[in-house]
């Protein structure tokens, strides 16, 4: 029997999740967005050298360097405002909820 295949966006999933879970992440994101483009990028750019001295896994440093493009840290923000609202958790409130801020998130962070 073959195993289920995995959402392909579960990483993402995954961080809107820790982010709901952790105060301070999600102060760090809302933060993120008051910061002029030149300190967010120099910010992430000090954060993915730490994670890359850490060996954190390459999808998290992905999704953490995508925020450097202000739009998608502006449409992750909004779904985890969603999901922490609903007080579910991403997968159950992604089958029961609108999507449009996850539809705008996953079309951002994949180019179309």
């Amino acid at each position: 029997m073959k195993p289920l295949a995995q959402n392909p966006y579960q990483n993402i999933i995954d961080f809107i999740d820790a982010a709901i879970d952790s105060d301070e992440l999600m102060h760090w994101l809302t933060y993120m967005e008051r910061l002029p483009d030149n300190l967010r990028h120099d910010h992430l750019a000090q954060i993915k050298t730490q994670m890359l001295e850490n060996c954190e896994p390459a999808r998290v440093i992905d999704i953490v360097q995508s925020i450097n493009k202000q739009e998608i840290l502006f449409a992750i923000n909004a779904v985890i405002k969603d999901v922490y609202e609903s007080r579910m958790r991403t997968k159950k409130y992604l089958k029961n909820h609108d999507n449009a801020n996850f539809n705008i998130l996953i079309s951002l962070m994949t180019g179309a």
